[in-house]
């Protein structure tokens, strides 16, 4: 049910369920430019009126619940002339603490472990703020980074529900509410809910969920990608970053002197780097396997999640991705980052 909405955005922003709403009208309006906003004009008002008419008019609504909330997903970096667009398991910690180090004052203040609330903190627009200077955040070149839509989904897995039981952590708990429900719906009788789930349940699960409750870090990256209103985007693959991302900073900022930052020294730091290996075949040895019986150096390879099945129901879902990862690599391989205009 689509909810009557005149709240603000300034007071709490937490109540904002962008994706259901476009979910909600989407189904009942159509996605029509007009019907879209009538049924906008019809339940909503105030901020949130003001909030979802914008992300109309940047062509993020109108896709059944395919879309962001740019408010946590827009960084504006007015100093460097640029924006970036973050996409949850995108090296977006590395690109963050890239961008963090153009900002001495601020760096020593990040506690560690920390980069994402930070950023988030100093770095993202207010409601108020984004209606006064969108025309002019709009003008500047924005970055986002893509990545291999298997091995994002794969690195998605094991980062949430394997590595927390490797480490003797805990479960985040969005990753605890996902295992109960499987355990429930798949009436695993006896299965102890920290032991986790398998990869291929973990992907029946995100294949049979509501399109506007996919969560960030497996949310198909196609749909952060705006289809109006920034002058230009920037895209660029997490394989490539090193070089062009320091590149493009260079170009728009020549007299901007280019901090120190190992990518290379970041990559290895991480417990788990997953990669899907084109031509090497799909070999599903890890596809049914709980996370306390997976060796981590199996888990680099995400060819290892897979059986032919499951990979061609998965693809489904991020058809967009890949496309748009290999238009990616493509202008890389031509002549630097994908640079677009909408």
């Amino acid at each position: 049910m689509i909810p009557d909405q005149n709240r603000s955005i300034a007071v709490d922003h937490s109540n904002f369920q962008v994706r259901q709403w476009d979910f909600e009208i989407s189904m009942k309006y159509g996605i029509s430019r007009g019907d879209y906003e009538k049924g906008l004009r019809q339940h909503l008002s105030g901020d949130a009126w003001e909030y979802m008419s914008i992300l109309n008019d940047l062509g993020y609504l109108g896709r059944y619940g395919r879309t962001i909330d740019l408010l946590d997903q827009l960084l504006v970096y007015p100093e460097l002339n640029l924006n970036y667009i973050w996409i949850h398991k995108n090296a977006c910690s590395f690109v963050k603490a890239f961008f963090m180090m153009f900002y001495p004052t601020q760096v020593g203040s990040v506690a560690e472990g920390s980069i994402h609330e930070h950023t988030q903190l100093y770095f993202t627009i207010p409601f108020k703020e984004l209606l006064k200077t969108l025309s002019i955040i709009v003008k500047r070149p924005t970055v986002i980074i893509i990545r291999h839509p298997v091995s994002r989904l794969v690195s998605s897995y094991v980062s949430k529900f394997v590595m927390p039981l490797r480490e003797g952590k805990s479960f985040r708990p969005y990753a605890c509410r996902i295992i109960e429900q499987i355990i429930q719906n798949s009436k695993l009788k006896g299965r102890d809910p920290d032991d986790s789930i398998t990869f291929r349940e973990f992907c029946s699960y995100i294949l049979t969920t509501d399109i506007w409750r996919v969560n960030g870090h497996w949310r198909p990256q196609a749909w952060a990608i705006p289809r109006g209103g920034f002058s230009k985007l920037i895209l660029m693959d997490t394989e490539s970053i090193s070089t062009l991302l320091p590149e493009v900073v260079r170009q728009l900022n020549p007299d901007v002197a280019m901090p120190s930052f190992d990518f290379a020294e970041a990559k290895r730091n991480k417990s788990v780097e997953v990669v899907y290996k084109e031509g090497h075949g799909l070999k599903s040895v890890l596809a049914d396997v709980l996370p306390k019986d997976i060796s981590l150096p199996v888990a680099h390879e995400a060819n290892n999640f897979f059986d032919k099945g499951l990979f061609d129901k998965v693809m489904k879902l991020y058809e967009e991705d890949m496309v748009l990862y290999q238009q990616v690599r493509a202008a890389h391989k031509a002549n630097g980052p994908m640079g677009t205009g909408c």
